[in-house]
């Protein structure tokens, strides 16, 4: 009689766990439309994680966001990848070369990579400061 019993509750349980497993959600949230000081996301776009630059490649992004954003006649780019971990965002930043343009940190465990052609460098600065605060709820 157990041994009857045993496939019945094999299937349940299979069943049970096909119907457990939680949705994907989002690791990066959706960046906002606007920023303080008139600037305005024209872009957006989620590449696949896997084809993150060189550095991040090895880190394993688990997901990627893409944005730009526009003030008068400047535009700026965000790349921003979910890391496995804190740690990881940390080595990310760390790994990352910076170039005349481009600044980049990280939030928890959100990379971001803001870039300009043109921008000046305080300029870049005040923007990734307005958009942490807007975006990810600024420093702690």
């Amino acid at each position: 009689m157990v041994r009857s019993a045993l496939p019945a509750v094999a299937a349940f349980a299979l069943l049970l766990g096909a119907c457990s497993r939680l949705p994907e959600r989002a690791l990066i949230p959706v960046p906002p439309s606007t920023l303080a000081g008139g600037w305005q996301r024209v872009t957006l776009d989620t590449p696949p994680a896997a084809a993150a630059p060189e550095p991040l490649e090895a880190l394993k992004p688990a997901q990627r966001v893409r944005a730009s954003y526009r003030l008068r006649g400047s535009t700026i780019f965000v790349d921003a990848y979910a890391m496995p971990s804190q740690a990881s965002a940390f080595e990310a930043q760390q790994k990352w070369r910076n170039e005349a343009g481009a600044l980049a940190f990280h939030r928890g465990n959100v990379f971001i990579v803001c870039a300009s052609e043109g921008a000046e460098q305080a300029a870049l600065i005040a923007f990734s400061k307005t958009l942490e605060e807007a975006w990810l709820g600024g420093r702690k």
